[in-house]
């Protein structure tokens, strides 16, 4: 009986909020992401991104209604596009073909076959990436920010 009461009358614990970080914080931090980010051609996973997906498009959102810069407002939509490169599953490593990381001492043949296996890689990529910057363009078109 005891622990009924307990239960009913004890104070109730508050939960642990973690406070979002403001829009300025998130997006700095994202373009830092950004420009040591995947190299055009290739896909990383959406856990290396500083914060989640949906909070990165707020924020950048947030700034760009907030903003009357025209610079700021395409780097700001450059980025939010970008977000199409990070996807769920992609694993520890990036995947596409990234030329920065071709061992050019390599035999001839052996490069073409490492770039084709790449690339047939990357095609399964090719077409959530896409269909990811298509819907954040339709997001922005939405906004009135495309």
């Amino acid at each position: 009986m005891m622990s009924l009461f307990s239960r009913i009358f004890a104070p109730k614990r508050q939960r642990s909020v973690v406070p979002i970080a403001p829009p300025n914080v998130v997006v700095s931090e994202f373009g830092e992401i950004l420009a040591r980010g995947p190299v055009p051609g290739s896909v990383t996973d959406v856990r290396s991104l500083p914060y989640p997906k949906e909070e990165i498009k707020r924020s950048i959102i947030q700034i760009l209604a907030t903003s009357a810069d025209p610079q700021l407002h395409e780097h700001l939509k450059f980025a939010y596009v970008s977000l199409a490169d990070w996807q769920v599953g992609v694993g520890p490593m990036n995947q596409g073909l990234d030329i920065t990381e071709i061992d050019r001492s390599k035999p001839v043949q052996e490069l073409l076959d490492n770039i084709g296996a790449r690339g047939e890689e990357m095609s399964k990529w090719q077409l959530i990436v896409k269909t990811g910057q298509e819907a954040l363009i339709a997001d922005l078109q939405k906004l009135g920010y495309w």
